[in-house]
C-alpha cells in the first residue's frame, strides 16, 4: 500500500503540473492550512473550528490506543529495550502516513481545481478515482492502476486480518 500511495501522490503531482501548482491551489483557499480556521470548499467560505470540530480532532489520538491489533503487536515485543525502539518506528510511521494521507487530499483538491478530476461527491474515493484516471492512460498504467486497488484491499484484509486474531484470542 505505501507504494500505490506514493505512485498516487507523483502521478496526481505531476497531472497537475508540480508541487508548487498543487500548494498554490491550496494556498488561494483562505484558511486551508490554518490550525484554528476551516474553509468550506463548497460554500467558498472560511469559518473558525468549533469546540466539537477541536475535541474530535484531539480524540483521533485517543483512538490509536484503543485498537487491540495494534496493542497486541507492543505486547508481543519480549524485550524491553526493543519496546523503545518499537514506539518510535511506530509513531514515524503513523506521521508519515497520515501526512501522505492529507497530502493526498491536497493533490486531489488541486487536481479538481484543474478538471484533472471532475468533482467528487465522496471525497474519501479520491484514490479510487486516480487509479482509474491513472488505468486510462495505457495498458502498463493499467496494471500499475490495478495494483493501486489491489494495494487497498490488502491493507483493507490485514487489519481484518489483525482484528480476528485479537478477537478470537479473547
Amino acid at each position: 500500500m505505501s507504494v500505490a500511495l506514493i505512485i498516487v501522490v507523483v502521478f496526481g503531482i505531476s497531472s497537475v503540473g508540480g508541487v508548487i501548482e498543487v500548494m498554490n491551489h491550496a494556498t488561494s483557499m483562505p484558511g486551508y492550512f490554518s490550525l484554528t480556521h476551516t474553509f468550506d470548499v463548497l460554500k467558498q467560505q472560511t469559518g473558525d473550528y468549533g469546540p466539537l470540530t477541536i475535541f474530535s480532532t484531539l480524540a483521533w489520538g485517543l483512538g490509536y490506543f484503543g485498537m487491540p491489533h495494534v496493542l497486541l503487536r507492543f505486547m508481543a515485543i519480549n524485550d524491553s529495550k526493543k519496546l523503545k525502539v518499537s514506539r518510535r518506528v511506530a509513531t514515524v510511521w503513523v506521521v508519515i502516513s497520515l501526512a501522505v494521507a492529507i497530502f493526498i487530499g491536497v493533490v486531489g483538491l488541486a487536481m479538481t481545481k484543474n478538471n484533472v478530476i471532475d468533482p467528487l461527491a465522496d471525497p474519501e474515493t479520491v484514490i479510487v478515482v486516480i487509479a482509474n484516471l491513472l488505468a486510462k492512460a495505457d495498458p502498463l498504467a493499467a496494471m500499475v492502476g490495478g495494483l493501486i486497488i489491489a494495494g487497498i484491499l490488502a491493507s483493507t484484509m490485514s487489519t481484518a486480518d489483525s482484528q480476528l486474531l485479537a478477537a478470537s484470542s479473547a
